[in-house]
C-alpha cells in the first residue's frame, strides 16, 4: 500500500531496522521498496 504523508517532519523505520528522519518535505511517498519525494 502507498501512504502519502503531509508534514514538515516525518520519521519512519526502514527495512534494515534503522530509522530515517526527513525535514521540510512537503510530501513523502513511501512504498515497500522505495521512497519518493514529491515537491
Amino acid at each position: 500500500d502507498k501512504d502519502l504523508v503531509p508534514g514538515a517532519r516525518v520519521m519512519f523505520p526502514r527495512k534494515s531496522g534503522s530509522s530515517i528522519m526527513l525535514n521540510d518535505v512537503e510530501h513523502l511517498l513511501v512504498t515497500e521498496d522505495k521512497i519518493q519525494f514529491i515537491y
